[in-house]
């Protein structure tokens, strides 16, 4: 869409990402703005600096494509697809990353499938694609249908 804003929710904290993070004594905020400016997105994204767990509480926004990226721990997925998933528009799309088949995220979108299929029958969810990456990480593209 040629008048789309991304957002992205992440604390950009380098305190926080110190076990990911080796920025060469850059900041976390610094690169990532400097990454953006070099795709010549930086005025098309709105980046919000918390965790997406805080910004969901909150969130009000409908949503084309929603990419769930972020705490791997099963509660703290779960807490994504519940405060993010129900504002993905009819038609919109969720990207789900690190599905791999033990993996708590994969717990998480099984108890949150479940849930959205007895609570709110009428809004139905049809897995489209499934991806793997060089890691055996598998992503999961979901087309909300109903």
């Amino acid at each position: 869409k040629p008048h789309a804003i991304v957002v992205g929710a992440d604390p950009l904290d380098d305190s926080v990402n110190e076990t990911e993070w080796k920025g060469n004594g850059r900041h976390l905020r610094d690169v990532c703005h400097e990454n953006l400016s070099k795709a010549g997105v930086l005025d098309k994204v709105e980046i919000i600096e918390d965790f997406s767990q805080n910004v969901g509480k909150t969130w009000n926004r409908p949503v084309d494509l929603l990419l769930i990226d972020g705490d791997h721990r099963e509660e703290m997925a779960l807490l994504d697809l519940r405060r993010f998933g129900c504002h993905v528009k009819l038609r919109g799309l969720m990207a789900i990353d690190d599905m791999n088949p033990l993996s708590d995220v994969r717990k998480a979108y099984k108890k949150w499938i479940a849930e959205e299929n007895t609570a709110l029958p009428q809004r139905r969810w049809e897995v489209i694609r499934c991806t793997e990456d060089e890691n055996s990480d598998k992503m999961w593209l979901l087309r909300r249908t109903a």
